[in-house]
């Protein structure tokens, strides 16, 4: 199968926002050309424009931007302290007409610079007409004396970084408005921690809107605030869900163990299922390189919890009564998990990576519905989660995907050391564990090797029909 440039740069996440691992691809995509240009995937001279477009998209080509964007915040810092600095000095009319004229004029020369193909300079002149509008929200409050309603303030925000993102196709504007609304949430939360049906409505909207953009304008710390907001508005309807008869610390472990989960599930069927003549060929980039940040996201909130669980509420202990499972938000989100493994189920058929997440993805949920419904299998919990983590840290190794490695090795690492505290003592804990913790793992090896050998007889096959 010929492999384009744009299908490699899509698998390793060349998008903004890059650096570590974007440096780390590079230099194996270096190594690998050559074997491509021998197998006859790629041409020479089509190798030598794969290696100069790799090499536009290092962190060294977006320093200037990234200085730029610091500048352009403490420029507007610097224009909201000198009107506050000369509150007394200035009419009322020249403040309204000064905020209004920056604003104003900072959209016009970002429509300007996006007429002329100048995307950088219309992005920083949107953020900051952003900035300033937000600065000005609180000197037009002082000027009129309105009351102080913060939360109120942050919903405006970010209704208008929202618009001036769109309007002014803006990434970094885009960022400010998920900043805003996770601001808006968090503030609502404080005045009143139940989410109510009308905020349900909004904050789903405004993920909706977030998200739209973050696909149609990809950037990494785009994708990373949409996620960042629908985990805290789901965090809210988990809580609602624990204060009205479920037991709280039994909805927020299950929930957020199901969630990432189904999430984790859907975004890798999504990615690897995605190949030429795949029913997911039709998503476009910006999909799935949502995906991926979704998972990366997800696979973290999995994994710490599943750390946080083993480590904290394995000793303590009586089981959850039934009444957390019925609670709308959980019940959604086993489902969301059990459609995620129905879809990958196909995929992992032929993909060694997908077969590795749908064993250690569920196998972690399961993992903390052991430690909150029957809490004193300690040795058979504690050895499922260090197959969970090493399961993670194979799919990084066999995917190429470094992130995966790292988080795997992580957690493997925090759980190790924690056994060992817990277990030095007894000998016979010691030979327990380590004898079920060693059949789960050899299950898995021989498992991985089967797999191995089916994908070694399925690319013979392909290659004899080529």
């Amino acid at each position: 199968m010929r492999l384009t440039f744009a299908e490699k740069r899509l698998n390793v996440g060349l998008d903004k926002g890059g650096g570590m691992f974007d440096q780390i691809y590079q230099r194996r995509l270096k190594a690998d050309i050559e074997t491509w240009i021998a197998r006859g995937w790629v041409s020479r001279d089509a190798a030598g424009h794969i290696l100069a477009e790799a090499g536009k998209g290092d962190g060294r080509s977006r320093l200037p931007m990234a200085l730029a964007g610091v500048g352009v915040i403490c420029v507007a810092l610097a224009i909201t302290a000198f009107i506050a600095a000369n509150w007394d000095g200035i009419p009322r009319a020249v403040r309204l007409f000064g905020i209004a004229a920056m604003v104003i004029g900072a959209n016009l020369a970002a429509a300007r610079a996006a007429a002329l193909g100048r995307h950088g300079i219309a992005d920083l002149a949107t953020a900051f007409a952003a900035l300033v509008f937000t600065g000005g929200l609180s000197l037009v409050g002082q000027i009129y004396h309105l009351p102080q309603d913060w939360t109120a303030g942050a919903l405006l925000i970010t209704f208008g970084s929202l618009a001036a993102a769109w309007l002014g196709q803006s990434r970094m504007t885009l960022a400010f408005a998920a900043v805003a609304a996770i601001m808006w949430q968090v503030l609502a939360a404080d005045a009143h921690p139940a989410l109510g049906l009308g905020e349900g409505i909004l904050s789903l909207c405004l993920i909706v809107a977030i998200g739209a953009h973050a696909i149609r304008f990809p950037a990494r710390l785009s994708r990373w605030g949409v996620i960042l907001l629908a985990y805290v508005v789901y965090g809210r309807w988990l809580l609602m869900a624990a204060e009205q008869g479920a037991r709280e610390e039994g909805v927020l472990s299950i929930g957020l163990s199901a969630l990432p989960a189904g999430i984790i599930l859907l975004a890798v069927a999504l990615e690897r299922g995605s190949g030429s003549g795949s029913r997911f060929a039709r998503w476009g980039g910006g999909v799935r390189l949502l995906a991926r940040s979704a998972s990366e996201a997800s696979l973290l909130v999995l994994l710490a919890l599943l750390i946080i669980t083993l480590v904290v509420a394995l000793d303590g202990a009586n089981p959850l009564p039934a009444s957390v499972y019925l609670a709308v938000p959980v019940g959604l989100a086993l489902v969301l998990m059990l459609v995620g493994i129905g879809v990958l189920i196909p995929v992992a058929r032929q993909d060694l990576a997908a077969l590795l997440v749908l064993l250690a993805v569920p196998g972690a949920v399961v993992c903390v519905l052991m430690v909150v419904s029957a809490p004193h299998q300690v040795v058979l919990t504690a050895a499922l989660g260090l197959a969970v983590s090493v399961g993670i840290a194979m799919v990084g190794v066999v995917s190429h995907q470094s992130f995966w490695t790292l988080a795997g090795h992580g957690a493997f690492t925090v759980l190790a050391l924690w056994l060992l505290s817990e277990t030095i003592g007894s000998l016979l804990g010691q030979a327990v564990f380590f004898l079920v913790a060693g059949l789960v793992l050899i299950g898995m090896a021989l498992i991985t090797a089967r797999s191995l050998k089916a994908a070694a007889r399925r690319d013979a096959l392909k290659a004899g029909a080529a």
